[in-house]
């Protein structure tokens, strides 16, 4: 069986216009002045998992931080 890999060559002049595009002002808004990234049902469902409390993890935290 054979293989095969392919690999991308990139000047430095192509990764300094790679950085400044994606540090650009328009990777992240439109010319609306609106968002170009959406937060959906991802972003809610990250915070509840980053806020919640399992039981088995009272044991580990200090008395001041269970909450009731």
């Amino acid at each position: 069986m054979d293989m095969a890999t392919v690999k991308g060559i990139y000047t430095d002049e192509a990764n300094a216009e790679l950085d400044r595009v994606m540090k650009s002002k328009f990777n992240f808004i439109t010319t609306a002045n609106k968002g170009i990234r959406t937060s959906g049902n991802e972003a809610i469902q990250s915070l509840y998992n980053l806020t919640l409390t399992v039981n088995e993890d009272e044991s580990k935290m200090t008395k001041s931080f269970v909450f009731a």
